[in-house]
């Protein structure tokens, strides 16, 4: 699409900055069901040390279109037009996003600063934890305290989330290397479900 772009790579909807070992980033482009030459595209960042079997935007937005609205006109008689505009956006809005993420420490960061959801408490234990930040075990006890009630956890991935923590946390006992190694196993499987 562009030189700016030269080292992110087509991969389904998805257009991703190669390579990748512990997190993807990149853009993801989604038909919208308000009409068939409507666009959305989204940036974001997903740590693969986080189970998982899809996309799941815990760190991202979408790429404001023309008239800021959240999605973008492509017909084929503006395509060119469109193209530089969404280009231009990507490069302003969020290459510079996308390329602050250089690390699990830096996912960390980023999570530490914008807290929120479950997910992105379990992707900022995860990511200390991945990293091996001194605190990582204080990370992962979060998650366990917010969900150690069962009446908490009335979910199957509520239930996923505590289990995994409470896997990593009785590893941390054995050293960060065992952390580490379990967490090097769900990338592969993450990446499997993914089909990356």
């Amino acid at each position: 699409m562009s030189s700016d772009f030269g080292d992110y790579e087509f991969h389904k909807t998805l257009w991703l900055k190669h390579p990748y070992s512990s997190f993807i980033r990149g853009f993801s482009f989604e038909s919208s069901d308000y009409g068939k030459d409507l666009i959305y595209i989204n940036w974001f960042v997903q740590p693969l040390y986080v189970p998982s079997d899809c996309i799941t935007y815990i760190i991202g937005a979408r790429v404001v279109g023309g008239n800021h609205n959240s999605y973008w006109h492509i017909k084929t008689d503006y395509l060119n037009n469109a193209s530089a505009e969404i280009l231009e956006a990507m490069l302003a809005e969020a290459k510079p996003k996308l390329e602050a993420f250089i690390s699990p420490a830096s996912v960390y960061t980023y999570l530490k600063a914008n807290p929120a959801s479950i997910r992105q408490t379990e992707a900022r234990a995860y990511s200390a934890a991945y990293a091996g930040l001194p605190d990582y075990e204080t990370e992962l006890e979060v998650i366990i305290n917010e969900l150690n009630d069962p009446a908490k956890r009335y979910t199957d991935w509520l239930n996923e989330i505590y289990a995994n923590t409470k896997l990593l946390l009785d590893n941390a006992k054995k050293g960060h290397p065992f952390v580490k190694s379990i967490m090097d196993e769900w990338i592969v499987k993450t990446k499997e479900n993914l089909k990356l």
